[in-house]
């Protein structure tokens, strides 16, 4: 068993029913890296009455950002009704460097012990602080195709600012950033993979998270 899968009481992968050819796709991902993972079907922004709203990044909030945000909701209700301490989150849009399992215990060896978020990509946009060689502290990282989480305090405080219907899951999570020890790891190691955004409704590819 790889160190990923002993490092967390768990490790969840959300993905919409309709969408089955992204669970083929995130299957073989995680197939090649010998992973295994909870499935948990995703709320359906499709499905849900809600005015047109605007994020407080200014950006307009879809239907698919707040089933995206009730479905990392459920994830980390479950993680509560389990008394879990911690987990880790798969998007079924995730995708992992190739030596993933090699390079994964490396960096998580220098993860300081108090860490409560832990994002294996992202963002940055509140910028970066150095902690060790591939360990940085982060004060607002957007995208959650694949982070952790520690500390019932921290889910508690995920709970809470998703249970509003009113941001994106990115945007809420990363108010919290600040307030805790959260960090990401440089160079990263999972992005997310080109394919159509149930989100955006259109076909999205963030290459210049990889650079």
């Amino acid at each position: 068993m790889n160190l990923i899968q002993t490092s967390f009481q768990n490790i969840f992968c959300v993905n919409l029913k309709r969408r089955p050819d992204r669970l083929i796709e995130i299957k073989e991902e995680l197939k090649k890296h010998n992973i295994n993972v909870e499935f948990v079907v995703g709320i359906d922004g499709k499905t849900l009455n809600l005015p047109d709203m605007i994020s407080s990044d200014g950006e307009a909030i879809h239907k698919g950002d707040i089933g995206c945000a009730q479905s990392h909701l459920k994830i980390a209700k479950i993680a509560k009704q389990r008394g879990m301490k911690n987990y880790l989150v798969f998007e079924d849009d995730a995708q992992l460097i190739d030596n993933f399992n090699d390079v994964f215990p490396i960096y998580f060896s220098q993860l300081p012990q108090d860490w409560n978020f832990f994002y294996l990509g992202g963002n940055h946009s509140g910028g970066l602080e150095k902690v060790t060689d591939h360990i940085y502290k982060i004060f607002k990282t957007f995208t959650t195709h694949a982070y952790a989480v520690n500390g019932s305090e921290t889910i508690d405080s995920i709970i809470s600012v998703l249970s509003n219907d009113n941001e994106k899951v990115d945007v809420a999570i990363a108010s919290l950033h600040s307030k805790f020890n959260s960090y990401t790891c440089r160079p990263h190691i999972a992005f997310q993979r080109s394919s159509f955004s149930d989100i955006l409704e259109k076909q999205t590819d963030y290459k210049h998270l990889r650079d």
